[in-house]
């Protein structure tokens, strides 16, 4: 399987890099058969005959028996044999099967001209073909360096690649070199519900540095993994670009409201819209919560991972008694597949603790919501929390 996919992105890439060509091949064929009428002794001439007709292949205007065959081959060596400096003509030459080193030919191709379209493209369907998947994603990135049209194909080639474990180290090797389409390629895999286990696992694979997330989808690729219900790939994801140890990992991040959140809704999401708001302030470790709407109001959400223990709920209010209903909810994040209810703790006074099991609510990933209702329709609904976190029970 792994094998046709490659080799079906070669196809799709001859097809692409044929297109990039501002000079059409019937203008190019009439200017060398010009050439070749004045003077048969021109190597380059030759050259570009056999790349000219090897194009009308790729583009899908003749058939693959009808272009490849012998009379290709001949002019191809004439023009090596005339020119040895003729990198196409080298390149067409590696898909002749009664060539015994075509190997050596294509690696001398691309050391005479490692950019031109041609001899990448050939030397990507060369890779296909041994399924050489490493050296394909090399002729690949040489070809997204070169043409953003050859980029905006090849981003959804490789990330239907990484729909194959095999595919991970390989495309990790490759964006560690930093590449300029990076972004690009992370801007397609996010949306790709079949490559995203393997996309978070090479995500962990490259840099936690701040500097340098630019060049990666972080928020969307959360986002896709959670909305696709990944939600352990999710959680490990988050908690390596988190950078904590075992030991100081909480249950509930960013307890005390101390930051900004950093990748929701793995830590805090915050809702306002209209006539209710959620808002945090890191430097007085709380935040505020007010709506002047009737019924509930979701202000906050977190997803957590909840299994098989007895937990405690610590919650710190900055008042004795919020104005209306404030509650803190846990629910299954699936609850179709639940196989218990969701728990609901009023605040009340400023510290408060409850007791629950996981087995009560019904499932692992657990949604840890902050929700508020007035208790009549013209009244307000504020309240500031300055921590709410869980811990395992003793």
């Amino acid at each position: 399987m792994f094998r046709l996919i490659i080799f079906w992105s070669s196809a799709i890439l001859l097809a692409v890099l044929a297109a990039c060509f501002s000079i059409s091949s019937a203008a190019r064929k009439n200017n060398t058969e010009l050439a070749l009428s004045f003077w048969q002794m021109d190597g380059f001439a030759h050259q570009q005959k056999a790349s000219a007709e090897y194009r009308e292949y790729a583009s899908g205007s003749k058939p693959y028996e009808e272009i490849v065959d012998s009379r290709l081959f001949d002019t191809a060596r004439k023009a090596f044999v005339l020119e040895p400096t003729a990198s196409k003509a080298l390149a067409i030459l590696t898909l002749d099967p009664d060539i015994s080193e075509a190997d050596r030919l294509g690696d001398y191709a691309v050391e005479l001209s490692r950019r031109d379209p041609l001899t990448n493209g050939l030397m990507i369907q060369r890779s296909a073909e041994r399924n050489d998947l490493e050296a394909l994603l090399g002729f690949y990135d040489v070809a997204m360096r070169s043409s953003y049209a050859a980029a905006s194909t090849l981003n959804i080639n490789m990330s239907q690649a990484l729909h194959h474990q095999q595919a991970i180290n390989p495309i990790t090797r490759l964006l560690r070199r930093k590449p300029p389409w990076s972004r690009s390629f992370w801007d397609v895999v996010v949306k790709d519900r079949d490559a995203l286990t393997n996309a978070s696992i090479l995500r962990q694979n490259l840099t936690r540095d701040s500097a340098s997330t630019a060049s990666f989808n972080d928020t969307e690729l959360f986002r896709y993994l959670i909305g696709y219900g990944k939600f352990a790939e999710a959680k490990s994801l988050y908690n390596y670009l988190q950078d904590e140890s075992d030991e100081k990992r909480q249950i509930v991040a960013n307890p005390s409201f101390e930051r900004v959140p950093a990748y929701p809704p793995l830590d805090w999401q915050f809702f306002s819209e209209g006539d209710f708001s959620a808002d945090i302030d890191p430097a007085k470790e709380m935040v505020s919560f007010e709506t002047f709407s009737s019924g509930e109001k979701i202000f906050a959400r977190q997803l957590l991972a909840l299994e098989g223990r007895k937990f405690r709920l610590d919650i710190a209010a900055d008042s004795e008694q919020p104005a209306g209903q404030f509650f803190v909810r846990l629910k299954c994040s699936r609850p179709r597949e639940a196989t218990g209810e969701p728990l609901s703790f009023e605040v009340s006074k400023t510290r408060q603790q409850f007791e629950f099991a996981a087995a009560e609510i019904g499932c692992v990933h657990v949604w840890l919501e902050l929700v508020g209702r007035p208790t009549s329709n013209n009244s307000a609904t504020f309240a500031d929390l300055e921590h709410v976190q869980i811990h395992v029970s003793s």
